[in-house]
């Protein structure tokens, strides 16, 4: 209805109104509309934190909030629901597992744990609404962590012109040399404190030369706080051992001097130092006799060396070799090695150590059992076997017929045997034949290729 007309009379405005009756077409236009906007994932909240005496309190950003006095905020698709606050615990530097500790509307961008306490903590801020994801802050924390420092813990062959850094999570304050120090057993070594632009990285520097050969202790104290919320740092202390002048030293070799049945193939030689060393060509070789054997020597540097010298061909078996180290090596300070040298033997190829029947042996029985003793556990000879003409240890005539035989193998004993499955002819010459496809157990060195005869008698 509309006001179509209207004067002023003695009470005051009198109205005409006009009514219409609306038409189905025209209600069904005024039906409600319901619009569905999909989902899109929340801005991802940035999170403060201060801590006072009441407790922890979070602070973070809102990138989409809703305002009232804005309609064009209002049914924003990546407007969130609320928020949820998640809190881990901090032990000795470690973050534990975050849990959720409270939530917060809509338009809300501040929280205070009031349960916090003393202890350390880390924080998480999750934007959620109704779409399947969610925007989850950065995590922080109430106490700078530790994330690096050098030298590293136990290292060794620390040039003695060194400095001692840590760096931390986020910008800290207090670094000094009250809470930086380094030390010599119980004395404390003279140096500077500083922190670097970022305030991240405190550097303690030594006003003199460290001692060689020296373990020196960093100590880390509470006396470093976070810069945003005072949250002290978690003490730490580690040590580390000076380059000693007196030159470098190996602390072990592989294979070991002298030692024996070392398998042949390209057996490597590692040779491991106590420090960080140069290796110059010539300076690490492997010989037979007065022959250098041809290799390739490479060096893994982690704190210290480990020189590896690898034949370029298969070692020989049952054969002596010698390594050699020279004084052309060299730590970093430039101290050389005294010079040495080592020596080891290659495993030796299976023997045959006795046989029945003997070489050359005659009247042989003709229902006999041929057996071989090796001097090592052997491969290559069936434990238990049927009948066969083939194989590594078979027999045949002089002509080179092959007898049908079951072979067998006592590993305990290393005794073999071959029984032929029916008796020898009479006055006939055999032929036993072992192959090089037996080998040592262990070694893999095959025997040499061994053949010998015996001829029957009448005698079953």
């Amino acid at each position: 209805t509309t006001p179509v007309t209207n004067e002023m009379t003695n009470f005051g405005w009198e109205y005409v109104w006009h009514c219409h009756i609306l038409s189905h077409e025209e209600m069904d236009m005024m039906r409600p509309i319901t619009l569905k906007v999909p989902r899109t994932t929340p801005d991802k909240p940035v999170v403060t934190l201060a801590r006072t005496a009441a407790g922890v309190g979070l602070t973070w950003t809102d990138g989409t909030p809703i305002s009232l006095a804005d309609p064009t905020t209002w049914g924003n698709p990546k407007n969130e629901i609320g928020y949820r606050i998640n809190r881990a615990p901090i032990t000795n530097g470690v973050v534990g597992s975050y849990a959720q500790v409270a939530t917060a509307l809509a338009n809300v961008t501040t929280w205070t744990d009031l349960a916090a306490g003393t202890g350390q903590f880390a924080y998480q801020v999750t934007a959620y609404n109704a779409s399947t994801t969610t925007a989850v802050s950065d995590a922080i924390t109430t106490q700078p962590l530790l994330t690096a420092f050098t030298p590293a813990s136990a290292a060794t062959g620390v040039p003695t012109a060194t400095s001692v850094t840590a760096t931390f999570s986020e910008p800290v304050v207090g670094a000094s040399s009250a809470s930086f120090t380094l030390t010599r057993g119980t004395t404390t070594v003279p140096a500077t404190v500083a922190l670097d632009i970022t305030g991240r990285i405190a550097t303690l520097k030594p006003t003199a030369a460290l001692t060689a050969g020296t373990v020196y202790t960093a100590t880390l104290t509470t006396g470093i706080t976070s810069a945003a919320t005072g949250g002290a740092i978690d003490a730490k202390q580690w040590s580390f051992t000076t380059l000693s002048l007196s030159g470098p030293t190996v602390t072990s070799v592989t294979p070991a001097a002298g030692a024996t049945n070392v398998a042949v193939g390209r057996t490597p030689v590692t040779v491991v130092f106590d420090s960080k060393v140069t290796v110059p060509n010539g300076a690490f070789t492997l010989k037979r006799g007065a022959t250098t054997v041809s290799s390739a020597v490479s060096l893994k540097t982690v704190g210290t060396t480990t020189a590896t010298l690898t034949p370029n061909a298969t070692l020989l078996a049952g054969t002596t070799y010698t390594w050699s180290l020279t004084s052309a090596i060299k730590n970093t300070a430039g101290a050389t090695l005294a010079a040495q040298t080592g020596s080891f033997t290659t495993a030796f190829p299976p023997v045959v150590t006795a046989q029945t029947p003997t070489a050359g042996a005659t009247a042989v029985r003709r229902g006999s059992t041929v057996s071989v003793t090796f001097d090592q556990a052997v491969k290559g000879l069936p434990a238990a076997s049927g009948t066969t003409t083939v194989g590594n240890f078979t027999l045949r005539t002089a002509a080179g017929t092959r007898i049908s035989v079951r072979t067998t193998y006592n590993a305990t004993t290393h005794v073999a045997t071959l029984k032929p499955v029916t008796n020898l002819a009479s006055g006939t010459v055999y032929q036993v034949d072992l192959t090089t496809g037996i080998q040592g157990s262990s070694t893999g060195i095959p025997l040499k290729a061994t053949s010998w005869t015996f001829t029957t008698g009448s005698l079953i």
